[in-house]
C-alpha cells in the first residue's frame, strides 16, 4: 500500500535551504530559554521573543516529521513483533533528536537489543537499524540498500544508502520497503 508522501514543513525546509537560517536558529537555540543573548537591550527584546519563537518552532517541527517518518516507516512494520524499550529510555526527547538529529526507538529481540532510527545525514532524511549485544554487532558491512557506517554522526549503523533531501515532499517508500527487508532480517537471526 502506498501511502502519500510526507510534507516538510515550511520552516524545516528553510532551516535546510539557508546556511544564515540555520545558523540564527541554531544560535538562537544554544541561548538557554532562561538566559538572555549578552547585550541584547530593552528595545531588542521584543524582536529576541519572535526570533526564539520561530527557532523553537524549526526544533519541534522537525522532530515531529523524524517522529511521523520513524512510525511510517520503522513502527508500521514492527508493530507488536517485539518488546519495545520504555518511553524514557527512548532517544525521543524534542532536545535529544534536534542535538542528534534522529529519532531512535529501540527493541528487545532474542535477547538482542534492535536499535531503529530515522535521522539526518548530510541534510537528508535516512533510516538506519544496528541489531546488538553489549558491544558486539551482528548485522555489518553492505546490506541490500543499506551500508555500515562507523563515523562520528553514526557510530556503528546500517544507514540506508537511499537518502531524501529535506524539501517539499518526502516519498517514504522506498525508506519503508528497506525496513521491512532489515526487519526480516532480523527475525531470521532471532
Amino acid at each position: 500500500m502506498t501511502s502519500s508522501p510526507l510534507i516538510v514543513p515550511e520552516s524545516v525546509r528553510a532551516y535546510f535551504a539557508d546556511r544564515t537560517v540555520e545558523a540564527g536558529v541554531d544560535a538562537i537555540l544554544s541561548i538557554s530559554p532562561n538566559k538572555l543573548p549578552p547585550g541584547i537591550s530593552w528595545a531588542e527584546l521584543p524582536s529576541y521573543y519572535r526570533a526564539r519563537a520561530a527557532a523553537e518552532t524549526v526544533r519541534c517541527d522537525l522532530v515531529e516529521l523524524m517522529h511521523i517518518a520513524w512510525n511510517q516507516i520503522w513502527g508500521m512494520e514492527i508493530a507488536a513483533r517485539w518488546k519495545r524499550e520504555d518511553i524514557e529510555d527512548a532517544v525521543i526527547s524534542i532536545g535529544e533528536c534536534f542535538n542528534d538529529q534522529y529519532f531512535r526507538v529501540d527493541y528487545e529481540v532474542a535477547g538482542r537489543q534492535l536499535l531503529t532510527s530515522v535521522g539526518l545525514r548530510d541534510r537528508h532524511l535516512v533510516c538506519a537499524f544496528s541489531l546488538e549485544k553489549g558491544s558486539r554487532v551482528f548485522v555489518k558491512g553492505d546490506l541490500g540498500g543499506f551500508e555500515w557506517v562507523d563515523d562520528k554522526a553514526w557510530g556503528g549503523w546500517m544507514v540506508s544508502i537511499p537518502s531524501l533531501p529535506m524539501s517539499g515532499e518526502l516519498n517514504l517508500e522506498n525508506l519503508k520497503g528497506l525496513a521491512a527487508s532489515a526487519v526480516k532480517l532480523v527475525q531470521q537471526m532471532a
